[in-house]
């Protein structure tokens, strides 16, 4: 199917983008002048709530009031890695609310784990998993939340088959073409059929479903807070997605002043004064590009951070400045975003930035981040530097040398920014662990090496004696797609059991660590 969708006609007709416009009733119900698309004074209130009912078409500016006033803030982030990251998240968020609910009954029916989270920051595949997670909070943060998404059959169509699903539909007679046409003649993409199906697992899975009653992010409840991380091509920024507005100043054009990268900030210790006015100003809104958040469809939203290039094309997006909004849609000015993974792939910076942010706010400021991070990335060696020229005399290759050359040398970029992300995580929460501000804990696929055969079950899928089974081989074996195969996903479900449970002679499991850091106002911490 992909190979297909990328034959084009060398016309196309360009289709309308799927970002709406800020009415004037939205600037104004979220603080902003319609004239000069600067503040107001004084700001919005922030109704940081749960709410059940849909808020659909409302538009609304998060002033983060109720994390300010936090003693202890809690984030999860989600890495990329399709399909493999998507299950990885299912299952240890299951594992860790099983072990949650285990220590703390009968105080975890009233203070759930799902209702300790304060932010999701999410790349590629983990916000696919998080796109479902963030609906399932509008019933109310559930005792059990994340073992209903765990056993959930959209759940798992979505999050393991969505690729297979997605090529189904592709095919599928009845749809009497629709999909290839549309990839054929217009600017409609592959892109676009995964967020089409992926909304149509929100929904519950019904054939016929209208994407017009997909969920939107105004859909969700002002908390938690849902990060979708994708990368901007136009300013090799990252552009994050979440359900409320946040840059309340649009004047100017926001997409041209953003602020300097966290990355270089933390490695170089420059300081932070001064202090920032608005949130993640190192990266791009909705809202700066003159458009609604409360309207943009959740499951765009998701595809967009798992828009990986050479697979998907880049998610266009229309720019609504107030000096371009009278010219027709086909006229306006679009930027693209692709995968968040190009820019990090972990989703820590993210939450590290916005700490930062929330730490520098007076009078308030929250005294401690407890920060899990779910990394599937099942690559065991780092990024290697510069090599030694060849001394050969002679070259071996394909035919198709450049095509060759070029996945190669996108492959080092790639790991030189991640390894430059990943220094610079670390770098910075270091320097918050010898303060004491955070608890960092992550759960990683590269330390499956540290499991041995015969500790999984044998029901696990191996099919050789577990002695003879090469555990991280397997997982390494578990490609980057949509698609994972029900044996690939249960050896997951037994490595993160594994890695949750583990510990040192001594020392608390990791399951132990998290639960007792987020654990209910009753127990002492």
């Amino acid at each position: 199917m992909i190979c297909l969708s990328r034959i084009k006609s060398p016309v196309t007709i360009r289709t309308p983008t799927i970002n709406q416009p800020l009415q004037e009733r939205d600037l104004l119900a979220v603080g902003i002048d319609p004239r000069t698309f600067q503040p107001l004074a004084p700001e919005p209130a922030a109704t940081n709530r749960y709410e059940t009912a849909s808020t659909t078409g409302r538009e609304r500016f998060d002033a983060m009031a109720d994390l300010r006033q936090q003693d202890t803030l809690v984030m999860i982030c989600l890495s990329g890695g399709g399909a493999r990251s998507a299950r990885m998240a299912v299952h240890t968020l299951a594992g860790l609310e099983e072990r949650y609910n285990e220590l703390y009954h009968p105080e975890a029916g009233a203070e759930s784990l799902a209702s300790r989270i304060d932010a999701w920051s999410t790349s590629s595949g983990g916000s696919v998993y998080a796109s479902f997670a963030a609906l399932q909070y509008r019933r109310g943060p559930s005792t059990n939340l994340f073992q209903m998404l765990a056993g959930g059959g959209a759940v798992r169509s979505g999050t393991q088959r969505l690729g297979s699903m997605s090529a189904f539909f592709y095919l599928w007679p009845l749809n009497l073409g629709y999909a290839p046409l549309m990839q054929v003649f217009t600017d409609w993409d592959t892109l676009d059929l995964f967020a089409h199906n992926l909304a149509l697992f929100h929904a519950g899975g019904f054939p016929l479903f209208p994407f017009s009653r997909a969920w939107t992010l105004g859909d969700l409840p002002d908390r938690p807070r849902f990060y979708f991380n994708a990368t901007c091509r136009d300013t090799c920024r990252p552009f994050i997605f979440t359900q409320s507005v946040i840059h309340r100043d649009l004047s100017g054009d926001p997409m041209e002043r953003l602020a300097p990268d966290p990355l270089l900030r933390w490695l170089e210790h420059a300081p932070t004064n001064p202090l920032p006015r608005e949130p993640f100003l190192h990266a791009s809104t909705m809202e700066d590009l003159g458009s609604a958040p409360g309207r943009f469809p959740l499951a765009y939203a998701a595809m967009g951070s798992a828009a990986f290039p050479g697979v998907f094309e880049p998610l266009p997006l229309r720019c609504y400045r107030p000096q371009t909004n009278s010219p027709p849609w086909w006229l306006h000015k679009q930027v693209s975003v692709v995968d968040g993974g190009l820019y990090d792939n972990s989703g820590v910076t993210t939450a590290l930035d916005l700490f930062d942010y929330l730490r520098s706010a007076a009078p308030f400021k929250p005294k401690k981040l407890i920060l899990l991070a779910v990394d599937a990335d099942n690559e065991r060696q780092d990024y290697v530097g510069p090599q030694t020229p060849s001394i050969f005399p002679w070259r071996y290759g394909l035919p198709l040398r450049g095509a060759t050359a070029a996945v190669s040398t996108l492959k080092k970029l790639y790991a030189s920014q991640q390894a430059l992300a990943a220094a610079a995580a670390r770098h910075h929460i270091r320097e918050l662990e010898q303060q004491n501000l955070i608890e960092f804990l992550p759960v990683r696929l590269k330390d499956v090496r540290g499991v041995e055969a015969q500790e999984l079950r044998a029901g696990d899928g191996l099919e050789k004696p577990l002695q003879q089974v090469d555990v991280f081989g397997l997982i390494k074996d578990i490609p980057t797609d949509f698609v994972v195969t029900t044996r690939e996903d249960r050896l997951l479900q037994s490595v993160v059991r594994k890695l949750l449970s583990e510990a040192p002679p001594g020392e608390a499991s990791l399951a132990d660590r998290f639960a007792r850091a987020v654990a209910p106002a009753a127990h002492s911490r």
